[in-house]
């Protein structure tokens, strides 16, 4: 239930001790909480509660903090303090994500250069030379990326990977049943 009340008068009860103020400071701004939620595209990734959470401690960061002397109203305030919060909350987690990508890229690498003895078994009867044969086996057989991926990577005809690729799954095959190649 939305109460219209004035910011102000209700900082000064908060700040007497009143909790009945409080609650009511609290619902008026879950309802600009929701609207700024909806309004912001690039926070959508985060879960709404998660997104609520932040923004009220925000809330009470600003009612704790605010002061009537700096010549703005307690809405602005507690604006800035909700942008500047969910900006760094962005800030943090694309760096986050950039930290996983790039020790998943390094794991990646290392997988490639230190081989099971298994894997550098069927490299040798592969006899692979081309980079987008050693693409083929790592990339499709072992990640089960898509035969496009590896040619549009190396810029060649899908029809050429394709061939190539089932030749190569053949043999591998071949190789694991202990048949002969």
């Amino acid at each position: 239930m939305y109460i219209p009340a004035n910011d102000n008068e209700l900082l000064y009860l908060i700040r007497d001790g009143n909790g009945v103020a409080y609650r009511i400071l609290f619902n008026k701004y879950e309802y600009l909480i929701a609207k700024l939620y909806k309004e912001n595209n690039k926070i959508k990734h985060f879960v709404y509660l998660d997104y609520k959470q932040e923004c009220l401690m925000c809330l009470e960061n600003a009612i704790q903090s605010f002061q009537e002397n700096h010549n703005s109203t307690f809405y602005s305030y507690f604006l800035l303090l909700v942008r500047r919060r969910t900006s760094n909350l962005l800030r943090t987690t694309h760096l986050q994500f950039k930290e996983h990508e790039l020790a998943y890229n390094e794991s990646y690498e290392q997988s490639r250069r230190y081989t099971p003895y298994l894997i550098s078994t069927i490299l040798k009867q592969l006899n692979l030379v081309e980079e987008y044969e050693y693409d083929l086996f790592y990339e499709c057989l072992l990640n089960q990326k898509t035969i496009m991926y590896v040619a549009q990577k190396h810029h060649m005809d899908y029809q050429h990977i394709y061939i190539k690729y089932k030749k190569m799954k053949e043999r591998v095959q071949k190789l694991l049943t202990n048949a002969s190649v």
